[in-house]
């Protein structure tokens, strides 16, 4: 009990009785065991800082636990939008390939009649080289006649100019002859497969 002994702050109130007579005295020992009323609460109060404490942790747990839940919605939400980001990408992906494989048969077709084309080219070239050729042949025969009539009028000339005082009527009809010739030379001259031969680098300048 209280140490100071006043009777407002005790627990209790002992009552003393004996056989004998007994000297008045103001102290009783009492051991602290026998003290229920305060061990009791001394006990409770231990009881509920315990329970304060627990209910401390308790509090702290939940606010950890309601931080982990945050922490995995969020994860979890993150997880939902990279998954929906890689699931567009995946599609835009597989639209890139097929895309690609679109171009590549349209460059094959393209490449295709190109070749097509070159093969045509080349055929229809090798065509007018060959008529060319053909041509330029032709050309040179008929120049190489022609030729040979300028000589064989320019023999018949000489020999003309020769005899002149005595064939006067016959130098004449040479001359005449001559200048035939020599309008032919002119149309061979003027001839259009001539002058293409002269376009195209064949034949005579």
């Amino acid at each position: 009990m209280d140490s100071s002994g006043a009777e407002e702050t005790a627990h209790f109130l002992l009552g003393v009785c004996s056989f004998h007579e007994m000297k008045q005295q103001s102290f009783v020992y009492v051991p602290r065991a026998a003290n229920l009323l305060r061990e009791r609460e001394r006990h409770i109060r231990l009881l509920e800082d315990e329970l304060a404490r627990n209910q401390a942790w308790l509090g702290e747990s939940r606010a950890e636990r309601d931080t982990l839940l945050d922490m995995f919605r969020n994860q979890k939400r993150e997880l939902d939008e990279r998954t929906r980001w890689a699931e567009q990408l995946d599609r835009e992906l597989r639209t890139a390939a097929d895309r690609i494989v679109a171009l590549q048969e349209e460059s094959r077709t393209v490449c295709e009649a190109y070749e097509a084309k070159v093969r045509e080219l080349e055929a229809e070239n090798a065509a007018k080289t060959e008529w060319a050729l053909e041509t330029e042949a032709r050309l040179a025969r008929e120049l190489e006649r022609k030729v040979a009539e300028l000589a064989q009028a320019v023999s018949l000339l000489d020999a003309a100019e020769q005899t002149v005082e005595e064939r006067t009527i016959w130098a004449q009809r040479v001359e005449a002859e001559r200048a035939l010739l020599a309008e032919q030379l002119n149309l061979i001259r003027a001839s259009r497969w001539l002058k293409l031969g002269r376009r195209i680098g064949l034949g005579p300048r």
